[in-house]
């Protein structure tokens, strides 16, 4: 039987999100300083300059899937055992709130390009594990 890490696993997911929201901060007080304003923008303002604003949204996705590897590979590294598995099942908590969004309706995304980026948050977690694993593998030799 594959030996799951419940603890790895958790820390793994919410270290995902927690990196991903940190470090999008810099990102959201550029973005707020690029609007022009003097002063705070109303949360629909923000809203909707941050889904029309290209540069936020692939910069972000790019923040985000590099702290999905990283979640991945914080589970497989508390695991110490099936690092494939527990770095990808660290994916729960993102593909839970991609789900939640697809079936809210808040999604700014199109129903297919939302499901293609929660399969690649999954792969995104899977190589995390898949490089704790290797690392692993190559510390045997």
């Amino acid at each position: 039987m594959s030996k799951l890490s419940y603890k790895g696993i958790i820390i793994g997911s919410i270290s995902d999100i927690i990196l991903t929201n940190l470090f999008t901060i810099p990102l959201l007080i550029y973005v707020i300083y690029h609007m022009g304003s003097t002063e705070l923008p109303t949360a629909d303002a923000l809203l909707k300059e941050l889904k029309d604003n290209s540069f936020y949204n692939t910069i972000a996705f790019l923040i985000g899937s590099v702290c999905s590897i990283i979640g991945g590979y914080i589970a497989a590294r508390i695991a110490k055992s099936n690092e494939l598995l527990n770095g990808t099942l660290a994916s729960f908590l993102c593909v839970g709130m991609g789900i939640y969004s697809i079936l809210s309706g808040t999604s700014k995304y199109t129903l297919t390009i939302h499901l293609l980026i929660v399969l690649l948050t999954i792969a995104l977690s899977f190589l995390g594990g898949y490089l704790r694993f290797r690392q692993t593998k190559n510390s045997k030799i």
